[in-house]
């Protein structure tokens, strides 16, 4: 006799509940996906003029990161290409200069001394060879530094530089390079791991995605259709309880074709998914997690005022780049000149924004002269979460975030960039909801 079909519910509709729902209702599971606002894709969403695309803030898939091997394993189109690094340039000191991104280069700098050369050669390539246990999440093992003897994981980004940086100059220009990659202005609180890790990953590339990442949702989106996953859209879960049956009974505010399962993954916002876990464990983690904020001013403009690329300022912890000279956005029936124009200040905890838009605007004024008169659309972001948790030194780095299994015991997991010990930002959420989704097969 064929059993029933075990049923799983989840909730959340961007890239790890997507992501997680395909590896479930590809594994013959009867999945529905609860998603309460109007359209899926969290934050991955894309939006869409007659004339351009803008993604919320500046999105980046990195080349050797988890979230290409998986979308790749999955089978889910997506095209892109990585910007040109030749021109990048950035700001220390008020000065402004080109960035060195070969061992040629920076031999040839002419703005750094031979001892700050020297320390810079040194300082990259204790980066490249440290060993870190990121890359190897599989075991689980807390790897050290041998030759300082410490744990990465328990050891602070800022206290690693600062052991091998004595020149400020060679220190200031570290510190913007970890942040244009982590997306975190917090260093001394990041775990030197991940950060690592995620410089050396960083090293190979990362594609800026035709079309946005809206092309990575609509493709997730259509291959768990193709696999059978029901999708409700606009239908938010209030809360979560056992059945009399052992199972788990969702309840909606608008009504839903089945309300009870065999297991629930929760890959939404971690306050409401200690709500709905009812689990005190899971709220003691959320009340312990600092996520990463950056401010986002995106632009559309008829022309640019001049061709640039990555600018970062080190004074102020400040981004932009040009995604459109790389990647389509730009819509068919616009002018060929429109272009699309990222910035961003990362922020630190608890920093204010309230002056955000005005640095912004004014690092736009020494970049692109006359960029106010071409504005066709501009989005702004002042506060918007790049990580949900951001791995914490004092918590032991990857090891101390939410595990997709922490509430298997109540037929619960969870999923999202803040959970699990594999992977930083977008990365992280791919690579929790597949684990999750495994865990849930296995159950």
């Amino acid at each position: 006799m064929q059993s029933k079909r075990r049923t799983v519910a989840v909730i959340g509709g961007g890239l790890a509940g997507l992501t997680g729902a395909l590896y479930l209702a590809r594994a013959g599971l009867d999945v529905h996906l609860f998603e309460k606002s109007a359209q899926p894709g969290g934050r991955a969403r894309t939006m869409s003029t007659s004339e351009l695309l803008l993604n919320l803030g500046a999105h980046a898939l990195y080349a050797r990161g988890a979230g290409r091997a998986i979308l790749d394993e999955l089978g889910i189109p997506y095209s892109g290409r990585m910007p040109d690094v030749s021109c990048n340039d950035f700001v220390a000191d008020g000065r402004r200069m080109s960035m060195p991104t070969t061992g040629r280069a920076l031999l040839m700098h002419k703005d750094f001394g031979p001892g700050e050369k020297w320390e810079l050669i040194r300082v990259m390539a204790a980066i490249q060879t440290a060993r870190v246990a990121s890359a190897d999440i599989l075991t689980g093992a807390g790897e050290t530094d041998v030759r300082r003897g410490g744990s990465l994981a328990q050891q602070s980004l800022m206290a690693w530089l600062h052991a091998r940086c004595r020149r400020p100059r060679v220190r200031n220009f570290f510190e913007g390079m970890f942040r244009l990659v982590t997306y975190s202005a917090d260093l001394d609180l990041l775990s030197a791991d991940i950060a690592l890790y995620q410089f050396q990953i960083g090293a190979a590339g990362v594609l800026y995605l035709d079309d946005g990442w809206q092309s990575l949702v609509d493709g997730l989106l259509a291959a768990n259709l193709e696999a059978g996953a029901r999708i409700h859209i606009g239908r938010g879960v209030e809360s979560l309880e056992a059945s009399a049956a052992g199972r788990l009974r969702l309840r909606c505010a608008q009504a839903i074709p089945v309300s009870e399962f065999d297991r629930v993954l929760l890959a939404c916002d971690p306050k409401v998914a200690a709500k709905l876990a009812g689990d005190q464990g899971l709220s003691i983690q959320y009340a312990a997690m600092r996520p990463a904020r950056a401010a986002c001013l995106d632009l559309g403009l008829r022309k640019l005022p001049r061709a640039s690329g990555l600018v970062l300022d080190f004074d102020r912890r400040l981004y932009c780049a040009i995604h459109s000279d790389t990647a389509r956005f730009v819509s068919a029936g616009a002018p060929s000149e429109t272009a699309v124009i990222h910035t961003a200040k990362y922020l630190r905890q608890g920093e204010s924004a309230d002056d955000a838009r005005n640095q912004l605007e004014s690092f736009l004024d020494s970049l692109q002269p006359g960029w106010r008169d071409r504005v066709i659309h501009a989005q702004f972001l002042p506060r918007i979460a790049v990580i949900k948790d951001q791995p914490d030194c004092s918590r032991g780095g990857l090891a101390g975030r939410v595990q997709s299994d922490c509430g298997a015991r109540n037929g619960i997991y969870v999923a999202g960039d803040w959970v699990g010990r594999e992977g930083l930002l977008s990365d992280a959420a791919f690579a929790s909801a597949k684990r999750a989704a495994e865990q849930i097969i296995a159950s």
